[in-house]
């Protein structure tokens, strides 16, 4: 099942143009970090290009975000998922086809995504498994 949205990249260099209608979203991710992120830096990585926007758009309308990344290992070179936020996670879920045909072009070998709980059920039709548990505390 696709999605009923599209996703598309974010140009880094409308950023600013975007920023109204991405922006929300972006904040809203920030505030989910638990302090590791501020939107501002997410826009910093997006124009510097250390991070990829991608929008899903629903009538032209930003639904949702995404972020991703690209990790050079020594000896892989990864697609990470950092994040996202928008409406419907089982949708969204389905734009990871979208990033992992990106990926490909870009020579990435595998992705590799830190998510939510909830997240690996909608993941896991898409040929994703866990691999690893994150466990974190504030000092």
């Amino acid at each position: 099942m696709g999605a009923v949205t599209d996703l598309v990249a974010v140009p880094s260099h409308l950023l600013t143009e975007a920023w109204p209608e991405v922006g929300p979203f972006l904040e809203s991710m920030a505030s989910n970090s638990d302090g590791k992120f501020l939107a501002s830096d997410y826009a910093k990585a997006v124009v510097a290009r250390d991070m990829q926007l991608w929008a899903a758009l629903k009538d032209g309308v930003p639904t949702g975000v995404a972020l991703t990344e690209i990790l050079n290992y020594p000896r892989q070179t990864v697609g990470r998922f950092v994040g996202a936020n928008g409406k419907g996670a089982g949708e969204s879920a389905a734009h990871i086809e979208v990033i992992e045909r990106w990926a490909k072009i870009n020579k990435v070998a595998r992705m590799e995504i830190i998510c939510a709980p909830g997240w690996e059920f909608h993941l896991r039709k898409f040929g994703y498994k866990r691999t690893h548990v994150l466990v974190e505390k504030a000092l």
